[in-house]
């Protein structure tokens, strides 16, 4: 919506918001409401038995798993499932590493240069790092989609001097070899030797902690 409200005059935006939202179905709903995924934010169809649980691969292994949020089904919209999966679902990590960078202290740019990155965050005493966020299942199949990650100079409002990419640590966790991996087969990590893998805590725990919240907006 930011972007949006950036650039009124794309003409593709009503069509991309009309395309991108379906009414909810009758089989999802229950008693004329419908249940919201406490964790991912995404609707539930609830079981035959009339108990609800998120099928998404995180939310399913979290014992603190918050119970689902009832809403009214008249008038409501969802996510088309294609989206969820490779939009809403893989941002979450993103925003959620973006307003933790925040919490220390930096700004943080969303999205710089139109995706080129996830993200770039700048501490007021210069530290400053650009990180693009993969929250995939299988490092085989990430290695192969591995991009450069762009060169920006000094003069630049989105430079950076230190490149990470980064994983969800519950997708380390699960499999130990991950880095390993992604270090063997992707030929973008081999041509760039300077960008670390790393997971979200590490990460964050790497950076400066002011002790005071910065910002998170989305850049151009």
């Amino acid at each position: 919506m930011a972007a949006k409200n950036a650039v009124l005059d794309v003409p593709q935006w009503a069509t991309w918001m009309e395309e991108s939202y379906g009414r909810v179905t009758a089989e999802v709903t229950l008693g004329g409401r419908v249940a919201v995924c406490g964790g991912c934010g995404q609707w539930v169809a609830p079981r035959a038995d009339g108990r609800v649980r998120c099928g998404v691969w995180r939310c399913t292994r979290r014992p603190d798993l918050p119970e689902p949020v009832w809403v009214e089904a008249q008038g409501a919209r969802r996510l088309e499932p294609e989206l969820v999966r490779f939009v809403a679902l893989p941002g979450r990590p993103e925003l959620d590493l973006a307003r933790r960078l925040a919490a220390r202290g930096a700004r943080v740019v969303l999205y710089p240069k139109l995706d080129a990155l996830d993200l770039v965050a700048v501490w007021p005493g210069g530290f400053s790092v650009g990180v693009d966020v993969k929250d995939w299942r299988s490092p085989y199949l990430l290695a192969r989609r591995i991009k450069m990650f762009p060169a920006w100079g000094a003069g630049d409002p989105h430079a950076y001097r230190r490149g990470f990419l980064v994983v969800p640590h519950d997708r380390l966790r699960a499999n130990r070899s991950y880095v390993k991996i992604l270090a063997r087969r992707s030929e973008a990590l081999r041509a760039q030797p300077q960008v670390q893998v790393v997971s979200d805590r590490d990460l964050v725990a790497s950076c400066p902690d002011l002790g005071t919240m910065g910002e998170v907006v989305c850049g151009p």
